[in-house]
């Protein structure tokens, strides 16, 4: 009786694991070969082939800073600034260290995500939230 009872609880165990690890909703990573666009602030990356992060833009003060976009399984997105890190830099392979520029939050609905703000150095919290718009690159 207890072999059973046992053999239960590791069966549920291993089915609530299995179930609490799959993805629930749709990602920033599901979007491939796609150009993400905000018009305010002006903020443009482009996610290409079967990366989860990208390379763009963002404009500050006139100024177009370069930038990489990584998008995270915690439904998370973080802007780093490409200046930050050595020319030879491999942004696909090696460790990204800090929080980057800005981080959010989001939830995608359709083509659009809701970035909802962590941090932002760069704009200093002027924003909250920031819609980004999906154009599918040919």
């Amino acid at each position: 009786m207890k072999l059973k009872l046992l053999n239960a609880i590791i069966l549920l165990s291993l089915l609530l694991s299995t179930l609490s690890s799959c993805k629930a909703g749709t990602y920033g990573e599901d979007f491939k070969n796609v150009k993400w666009v905000s018009e305010d602030p002006p903020i443009e990356f482009t996610v290409l082939n079967e990366e989860d992060c990208g390379f763009g833009t963002i404009t500050f003060n006139d100024q177009k800073i370069d930038v990489f976009c990584q998008w995270l399984l915690n439904k998370k997105i973080v802007i780093y600034r490409v200046d930050d890190y050595a020319d030879d830099f491999d942004f696909y392979n090696d460790a990204l260290g800090g929080t980057g520029i800005m981080s959010f939050s989001y939830k995608i609905k359709g083509n659009q995500a809701i970035l909802k703000v962590i941090t932002d150095e760069l704009f200093d919290f002027r924003y909250e939230t920031i819609t980004i718009v999906c154009e599918e690159i040919e």
